[in-house]
């Protein structure tokens, strides 16, 4: 009897662990082609305003970031 309860319990693990892992999926990888091509424009509106001599401090910090999240989603 014991051995029946067991896979009935990995059973509900598994089940919420799909489910987390599905959240997951949906938000960190969906529209990956979209944000990599937003990334890229944004990236390009910034390196417009430092060929413009229009740049502050943040924007540049800015500008670092999205350049660091550009060449991490275009390395896969």
């Amino acid at each position: 009897m014991k051995y029946r309860v067991m896979p009935c319990i990995l059973h509900h693990k598994l089940k919420k662990m799909k489910e987390k892992s599905k959240d997951l999926n949906q938000n960190v990888f969906s529209n990956l082609s979209n944000r990599v091509v937003e990334k890229k424009l944004e990236l390009e509106e910034y390196q417009n305003a430092i060929y413009n001599g229009d740049l502050s401090t943040q924007r540049l910090n800015d500008l670092r970031r999205l350049d660091k999240e550009y060449k991490v989603m275009s390395d896969d």
